[in-house]
């Protein structure tokens, strides 16, 4: 069982009460919707996604094996280039109950993260 997670919960749920908790206090941040890339050994991108349609995006996903992580940030580089380039701010968080499968790909795509921040003049946060 994970440090700060109830004993009687598995770690998938009590990350989701987490996310749930999150988007519930930031909504207005967001009128648009979020893009969510859910992820295990492989990952699955749900655009626009409203506060409200967490709940069932969250119970319909059953991770099973790795933690697939480093493609999960990867995955939304294009989105975040072309947000950018509109002169939107954009922030990228990772939320995830395991270790990557793969650190090196993790640390490339938070280089190319890293890169696109230094050479931008919109705010890029990126957050694991």
């Amino acid at each position: 069982v994970q440090s700060g997670c109830p004993q009687n919960s598995s770690r998938w749920t009590w990350l989701a009460a987490q996310v749930f908790r999150i988007i519930r206090d930031a909504k207005e941040c967001f009128p648009r919707g979020l893009n969510v890339v859910m992820f295990d050994d492989n990952a699955e991108e749900f655009s626009k996604v409203k506060p409200e349609e967490f709940v069932k995006l969250f119970g319909s996903f059953h991770p099973q094996g790795g933690t697939n992580t480093g493609y999960a940030f990867r995955s939304q580089l294009d989105n975040v280039k072309q947000t950018l380039a509109l002169g939107r701010p954009v922030m990228v968080v990772g939320i995830t109950d395991g270790l990557p499968n793969s650190p090196e790909e993790l640390q490339d795509a938070f280089r190319e993260y890293k890169q696109l921040a230094d050479h931008s003049k919109t705010p890029l946060k990126v957050s694991l």
